[in-house]
């Protein structure tokens, strides 16, 4: 089965989260670049869809949680990679990793409906 998924820049992309046996647990959009008309400054972010039994479609399985991050890294240029700043360095890449672990904790919560730290909630193990 094909599954399209729709971004909403060409530059968003989409990850499917597997576990060993190669069954998925979770996905996540990452926006990594910087559009100042469209965004605002700075890292963030936050779930579109949570894990919930409820709301599965066969009531019986986990619906798996999907979350988006995004970032404001200076664009690529034509051929030339990005290039961090500074700043960028410090503050994005710090932000990347500590949302890269709430993304991880709420994607491997094993209960029946987790928010995981996105919400602030630390009871999913």
């Amino acid at each position: 089965m094909i599954i399209v998924i729709q971004v909403w820049n060409s530059d968003v992309k989409f990850f499917r989260v597997k576990d060993s046996s190669g069954s998925p647990v979770a996905y996540f959009y990452f926006d990594p670049y910087s559009r100042p008309s469209e965004k605002r400054q700075g890292a963030w972010m936050d779930e579109v869809v949570a894990r919930s039994r409820v709301l599965s479609p066969d009531g019986n399985s986990s619906r798996l949680p999907v979350a988006h991050m995004v970032c404001n890294q200076t664009p690529p240029v034509g051929s030339k990679p990005s290039l961090m700043t500074f700043r960028e360095v410090t503050h994005i890449l710090l932000y990347l990793f500590i949302y890269f672990n709430f993304l991880s904790y709420n994607y491997l919560c094993k209960k029946k409906s987790c928010l995981g730290y996105i919400n602030g909630n630390t009871s999913c193990f």
